[in-house]
């Protein structure tokens, strides 16, 4: 893996010869590494570091969250756990979460530190225990918000096993937008991660000459795709 040795990538800089270079990774991870004497144009594409100089392109995971909760709101819906991974130390789990709280506070509803719930690492379909888990203690809950479409899979069995219906008892939102959300039933509502546009602004940042001399961020929208697994108004 280049990430992993440093001399992969400037081996592959001294003989390739490149206009710039694109450091991607599949989820939102710090990295360390120092690419400050390379004189080219330097991206990293779903990853970041504090000590570069160039351009980071991230998900907007944040705001696509509080937009999220906010879709509830809007539908009268107001008792909202959330369901995290178990990978809490990863910054778009962190963001996800700030987005759910924020979008409590700003609209001055309050909600239960219990509704804020974690799988234990390594448990295969955290998910379905945990909403299960939530389902027994709380026999009011309007939706559930899932960080993830696998969350948000696990949540489904759980919510049916347990006797409600989605969206009539209970609604759900997930994030990713991975392909399985619209192959359930209900087709599930979720975020999505803008992959695709985060790339194009990396090939286009890297063939426009510029180059960026101190640590430059540009989130990208993730938007809400909504389906069948809301309840509206």
């Amino acid at each position: 893996k280049l990430l992993d040795n440093k001399k992969n990538i400037f081996k592959a800089i001294e003989e390739l010869k490149p206009d710039g270079i694109i450091i991607a990774n599949s989820y939102t991870k710090k990295i360390e590494i120092n690419l400050n004497n390379l004189n080219l144009s330097k991206i990293l594409l779903n990853c970041y570091s504090n000590n570069f100089n160039g351009l980071t392109i991230l998900p907007d995971d944040y705001n696509g969250a509080k937009k999220a909760v906010n879709y509830l709101f809007q539908n009268n819906l107001k008792k909202i756990p959330i369901i995290l991974s178990s990978d809490t130390w990863m910054k778009g789990y962190k963001d996800r979460l700030s987005g759910w709280r924020d979008a409590h506070t700003e609209n001055n509803i309050n909600y239960s530190n219990s509704f804020i719930v974690k799988p234990e690492s390594n448990v295969e379909n955290g998910g379905y225990f945990e909403a299960k888990k939530l389902l027994k203690k709380n026999k009011k809950i309007d939706a559930i918000f899932c960080t993830s479409d696998e969350i948000a899979m696990g949540s489904y069995q759980a919510i049916k096993e347990a006797g409600f219906k989605i969206p009539n008892d209970i609604s759900i939102i997930g994030f990713d937008n991975s392909r399985i959300s619209e192959l359930v039933k209900p087709k599930l509502t979720s975020v999505q991660l803008p992959y695709s546009e985060m790339t194009q602004k990396a090939i286009k940042h890297i063939i426009d000459p510029q180059k960026f001399n101190d640590h430059f961020n540009i989130l990208v929208e993730s938007p809400l795709i909504k389906r069948e697994s809301v309840k509206g108004k």
